[in-house]
């Protein structure tokens, strides 16, 4: 906001990096998507535009156009591991599993196998069911701290994917653990948040909001309050939701992403807690642009 703030200060180059980010931060997709593309025009070699603009189409789902902006950034920069690293999860995501191989191959005889790519070779891992590269992630995870507590989340889900909740649970508390030795507090608390939402949906309502409660003592900013809201919500404290939700509304109102999907979320899960399904429904047609998109805290 600061640099937003003095940005006619900065040379032309630096206010397309300023703006974009900014308007990215606030959830401005437009204004950040047209500023990306203007600033991709006009420094075709700056791949921070490149990033952007894979970033908001990715979050509409189009997948298909996200995977042509980094594509555009690889012609510019054959060799630039984050490129190539966030294009081997747009793949995963558009599931071009093929493509997505091919990727990973050059990655690893590069030896670019680094803390970026390791969450997506895990789910394209998972999605052909290569169980044993699945573990070899997970058991090689603590080489790369930067990594190491998605990997475990992830492992989580899936162990609970496959009915296996206590050993969901213990992968989980690990993922925290490995969020807290790292001074992620806010990570080890989405972690934590997303445990209590898997709870939440098998039915163990206490148990969820237990965990999110404990998640939220631990870090309750914009990127943990919105999940724990909806995991509250979903185990039937929709008042507690509520006020979270309202409170987030406060705090940021000019949040697109927040207004016209999260809150939209969070509202109708409340509203099936007080068995509303009709109503919840009616709330989350607001929210129908993103639905098949990425779009996170």
């Amino acid at each position: 906001g600061k640099a937003y703030e003095l940005r006619e200060r900065a040379s032309e180059r630096e206010r397309f990096r300023i703006e974009a980010y900014y308007y990215l931060g606030a959830g401005d997709l437009d204004k950040a998507h047209a500023t990306s593309q203007l600033w991709a025009q006009t420094y075709p070699q700056d791949l921070g535009s490149y990033l952007a603009l894979g970033y908001i189409d990715a979050t509409y789902g189009k997948f298909d156009q996200a995977i042509r902006d980094l594509q555009t950034g690889l012609r510019v920069a054959p060799d630039a591991g984050l490129l190539e690293g966030t294009l081997f999860g747009l793949y995963v995501s558009a599931n071009r599993l093929e493509e997505a191989k091919s990727i990973y191959g050059h990655a690893a005889a590069q030896e670019s196998e680094t803390y970026y790519i390791r969450p997506s070779r895990y789910g394209l891992a998972f999605l052909l069911g290569d169980h044993a590269e699945m573990d070899r992630l997970v058991a090689s995870a603590a080489e790369t701290p930067a990594a190491e507590d998605q990997l475990l989340s992830m492992a989580s889900d899936t162990e609970a994917y496959y009915g296996r909740n206590l050993k969901a649970r213990e992968l989980s508390r690990r993922a925290v653990d490995a969020a807290s030795r790292n001074g992620q507090k806010g990570t080890a608390a989405r972690w934590q948040i997303n445990m209590a939402l898997r709870e939440a949906e098998l039915g163990n309502s206490a148990e969820a909001r237990r965990q999110a409660q404990t998640a939220l003592a631990l870090a309750s900013e914009h990127d943990s309050q919105i999940p724990g809201a909806l995991a509250l919500a979903r185990a039937g404290d929709y008042v507690g939701a509520a006020r979270m939700a309202d409170d987030l509304a406060k705090r940021y109102p000019d949040d697109a992403i927040l207004g016209r999907y999260w809150l939209p979320s969070i509202q109708s899960a409340i509203e099936i807690s007080r068995n509303n399904p009709g109503r919840a429904i009616e709330i989350l047609q607001v929210a129908s642009p993103l639905e098949l998109g990425t779009a996170g805290p």
